[in-house]
């Protein structure tokens, strides 16, 4: 495991909140880490543009400020920025915003485990 896996492993479970934060540490994804060490954002460049598998991760009342940092650099390396099953909380931060686009792909089951015997 190399040392950037790590810290972004470090990461995830601290602060990974949806079902795609884990995924980012699958082989191929790229990571940027906030200048402030304490976020991170798993992507794949793909024909100029950052493909990012899910939300960026880290502490919620960060997240604009993550999204606006790691845009910025995106930006500045010519590339567009494409969230990919970022769920609510990137969608609850876009929604307002005019110059933002989204699409809903399908729903996401869930359910509380302490259910269970109920549901069967």
């Amino acid at each position: 495991m190399t040392d950037d896996t790590r810290r972004a492993r470090d990461l995830v479970m601290r602060y990974g909140w949806n079902a795609t934060a884990y995924q980012i540490l699958n082989p191929g994804i790229r990571f940027w880490f906030a200048p402030q060490a304490d976020a991170v954002v798993g992507y794949a460049d793909h024909w100029g543009v950052r493909v990012v598998a899910g939300a960026p991760v880290c502490a919620a009342e960060r997240l604009a400020e993550v999204v606006r940092q790691f845009e910025s650099d995106a930006d500045r390396a010519g590339k567009k920025v494409c969230y990919f099953g970022a769920e609510a909380r990137l969608e609850g931060l876009f929604r307002a915003d005019p110059n933002r686009s989204m699409v809903t792909l399908g729903a996401q089951p869930s359910w509380n485990p302490s259910g269970w015997p109920t549901i069967i």
